[in-house]
């Protein structure tokens, strides 16, 4: 399917018309006139939960934010992940005029206070983000939903040591760090995690490991080739 936007600017009719058009048939699928992107996610706090689960015992029940507001106990990370989140959304209207993650303006979940230490990951099975305790910020949150818009896409995350991996990574980066500049209106700095109290990456130097003995089993390492 092939998608385009159309501006729409008469007496009858303003916003962006986004058109999707069968690539085999050139048959219209869809048609949807936006003025602003489809705002529709949540926010679940999962301290204290098991690991490796969807938790979708919580989904649409017990979200401490969506796109509305957060609760008033809701934990800070809550607060930024749905900040970061809603201004992802944002940003790809504004810059590519894609309605949501998936380009349709379907629902998007973050999990805040995951399970486990340094981390933060999309799960495609869960089609979900998580984030471990002190790993919401900026920059992070951007690239894991890098992930998510690849997977949508069609470009798969199949191993640490493979080039579609390390191309993950990579858009990954490349994702936060233009969010970041025009969030911010600074100049790339070429670290993910500048904002934060974690530094997760710093890609500013050039390759750290030698590409040409051979490709890495890290994703990441691999990543810093492009």
């Amino acid at each position: 399917v092939w998608q385009t936007a159309l501006k729409v600017s008469g007496d009858k009719a303003q916003g962006t018309l986004i058109v999707w058009v069968d690539a085999t048939t050139g048959v219209v699928v869809d048609a949807r006139l936006r003025e602003n992107p489809h705002l529709d996610f949540e926010v679940y706090d999962v301290a204290g939960e098991d690991a490796d689960k969807c938790w979708e015992d919580k989904w649409f029940f017990d979200a401490v934010c969506d796109q509305d507001g957060c609760d008033a106990g809701a934990p800070v990370e809550s607060w930024t992940a749905r900040y970061h989140t809603e201004t992802t959304i944002d940003w790809l209207w504004s810059v590519f005029r894609r309605d949501g993650v998936d380009r349709w303006g379907g629902d998007q979940v973050a999990h805040v206070n995951a399970p486990g230490n340094n981390n933060a990951y999309y799960s495609p099975g869960c089609d979900h983000v998580a984030f471990n305790v002190g790993m919401v910020e900026q920059e992070v949150v951007m690239h894991e939903w890098g992930h998510a818009i690849l997977m949508k896409e069609g470009v798969g995350y199949d191993g640490n040591g493979s080039n579609r991996s390390a191309i993950h990574e990579h858009m990954g980066d490349m994702y936060a760090l233009f969010y970041e500049r025009w969030q911010d209106g600074t100049d790339l700095d070429f670290i993910i995690g500048s904002h934060g109290n974690t530094l997760v990456r710093n890609i500013d130097g050039g390759p750290t490991v030698d590409h040409v003995v051979a490709q890495t089993p890290s994703a990441h390492a691999n990543s810093e080739l492009l």
